[in-house]
Formats: structure tokens, C-alpha cells, sequence
């Protein structure tokens, strides 16, 4: 399941699409490029951040650690 843009919170960002965190929360975008992961192709709004990180091979709990620290600072 995939949440929309209005429904992405901290605790829900492994089910949203690495589009919609970085048009919520700009910080992230350089969390991405940390790990080496592009944020504007057009598939990505049709995948999960999860299911991004697998696909780049990247530690999906790390990626989400990271991003709720760039959103809480």
C-alpha cells in the first residue's frame, strides 16, 4: 500500500514514494543523494521508499533513520 502526498507523517515514510517525502520535506533530498538515489524519475511515484531501496540496494532502515533525522532535526 502506498500512501498519498497528504497522508506521509515521520513514522510512515517506508510506504510513501521518495517523490512525494522530497515535495513534503525538501531537507531530503540531499539524504538521497547521500546514498546514491535519484529522487525524480517518474517511476518512482509508483514505488514504495522500500521498495526504491531494495531496488538500489540500499539499507531501507538506515535510509528511513536518516530521513526522519534530515525531517526532525
Amino acid at each position: 500500500m502506498m500512501l498519498s502526498s497528504t497522508t506521509i507523517t515521520p513514522g510512515t515514510l517506508s510506504e510513501a514514494s521518495i517523490p512525494d517525502i522530497v515535495a513534503q520535506w525538501p531537507a531530503t533530498q540531499a539524504v538521497f543523494e547521500k546514498f546514491g538515489m535519484h529522487t525524480n524519475y517518474e517511476a518512482l511515484k509508483h514505488e514504495t521508499l522500500l521498495a526504491s531501496a531494495r531496488v538500489n540496494q540500499v539499507d531501507g532502515d538506515a535510509l528511513v533513520t536518516a530521513l526522519q533525522q534530515a525531517i526532525n532535526p
